[in-house]
């Protein structure tokens, strides 16, 4: 019998092609509508507000699953929906006690940490701001900050020059304020049209947070005191001048809530800063925080947590995934297993760019019911292709390669087999030639 190894390369790329292409066209031909689940826990109702979001869908259920009306439900988010209940005469409402103006209702802060920016390597470039301009607005600077190992450095980005005096004084007040470098991770909000800026927020070698602004192009640096345990892995910055809350710091064990003047807050969760997306939407009154899981084909349960507004933990709320999604969604992937066993994913929701990966099978009876077919097939196609009256044993010892590789790759070995010529073939009689090319 004669193997021609060549043969293989073709082959093994077409089957590597085919392992991310017949799963997309699979996915994309039975991809149904999607229909997300997220809470938000009202201070009107003292109860969750659940959102059922979808291209052509936007309604309200409470805990029980009893449909809202699009009226009391945004009436009862008066911090989210401010201007529904300014239209319809909500305001001022009075909430646990508490008088809530339509100004009042402006306090709302959205916050999030998602992995694909989370798990992204610390960037050196960013962008520090003039804290107090002479007008109202705010404009982007004509530098930006080079984050460095021992320093911070200036360059102008007309140029491309360097301002060495800039950079050897705020580098100069960094270490004044106790700083150590290099730094862990820093994070800034380089958006003109936020209302107020806070600066740049950056953790340092031992853990402290400390806070940098430029005032009128001059240099302040405070120290806040407070440590971040472990590695931080990013600072994100969001300033809104009517909360204190500025941002979120994610490291490799928790995440906290940034806020002014007090020490930063941990999220009473395990953090999984690789996989877990957290969003926060946080007012006065309370604050909600969802945290779902990425990276699994099936869809997940979502923790939603409540808390008043000192941040202390009210309750929990588990959010199931409805029945028909999760029902569709293993049908989708026990096809998806007969189909192709090894398939090659390119991306991922919870990782940035790309990300070539071989996954395994959800369910390994249909893998294994697809490469079976797939082989008899095969076999069928190749006595075909051959002498029909060629002996079963003998056709399995000349097919053994191509056996091999549907076995393991299933469907999208068979179609590029199929396409291109045998990978082995038996010799004529009285010929003794060893394995060739």
């Amino acid at each position: 019998m004669r193997i021609y190894w060549l043969r293989l390369a073709p082959v093994f790329l077409g089957i590597f092609v085919l392992a991310w292409f017949v799963p997309q066209l699979y996915l994309r031909a039975t991809r149904a509508d999607y229909l997300q689940l997220s809470a938000v826990y009202s201070s009107v109702k003292n109860d969750f507000i659940i959102f059922e979001t979808g291209p052509s869908v936007f309604q309200f259920r409470d805990e029980e699953g009893n449909r809202i009306s699009q009226r009391d439900g945004r009436m009862a988010l008066p911090y989210m929906f401010s201007r529904d209940v300014e239209k319809w005469g909500g305001f001022p409402m009075s909430v646990n006690g508490r008088s809530v103006t339509f100004r009042d209702a402006q306090e709302g802060v959205r916050l999030r940490a998602t992995p694909r920016e989370v798990m992204l390597p610390q960037s050196r470039v960013l962008v520090l701001m003039e804290s107090a301009p002479e007008t109202a607005s705010f404009s982007l600077p004509p530098d930006i900050l080079l984050l460095d190992a021992a320093r911070l450095r200036f360059v102008n980005c007309a140029d491309g020059k360097e301002n060495t005096a800039k950079g050897a004084a705020f580098t100069a007040a960094v270490l004044a304020a106790g700083a150590q470098f290099p730094l862990q991770s820093a994070g800034s909000n380089a958006d003109p049209f936020k209302s107020l800026d806070e600066g740049l927020f950056f953790v340092d070698a031992k853990g402290t947070l400390l806070q940098l602004l430029m005032v009128r192009g001059k240099p302040e640096c405070r120290n806040t005191g407070h440590v971040i345990p472990g590695k931080t892995l990013r600072v994100d910055v969001r300033e809104n001048k009517y909360s204190d809350l500025l941002g979120t710091i994610a490291t490799e064990t928790g995440l906290y809530i940034n806020r002014r003047g007090q020490a930063p807050m941990r999220l009473p969760l395990q953090y999984q800063p690789d996989v877990q997306n957290v969003s926060v939407w946080a007012t006065p009154l309370d604050a909600t925080f969802n945290v779902s899981t990425l990276g699994s084909r099936m869809a997940q349960d979502a923790l939603v947590i409540a808390a008043d507004g000192d941040l202390k933990i009210i309750r929990n709320l588990l959010l199931s995934p409805p029945a028909t999604v999760v029902d569709r969604q293993m049908n989708q992937q026990r096809w998806l297993s007969f189909l192709c066993p090894l398939t090659v994913v390119q991306y991922e929701p919870q990782v940035a760019g790309t990300s070539l990966k071989i996954t395994l099978p959800e369910y390994t009876l249909w893998a294994l019911a697809g490469n079976l077919l797939s082989l008899i097939v095969l076999l069928a196609m190749r006595k075909r292709q051959g002498n029909r009256r060629m002996e079963s044993g003998i056709l399995l010892h000349v097919c053994a390669p191509e056996i091999l590789l549907v076995l393991v790759f299933g469907l999208p070995a068979l179609l590029t087999l199929l396409v291109a010529a045998p990978l082995a073939r038996m010799l004529p009689q009285g010929c003794h030639c060893g394995s060739a090319a």
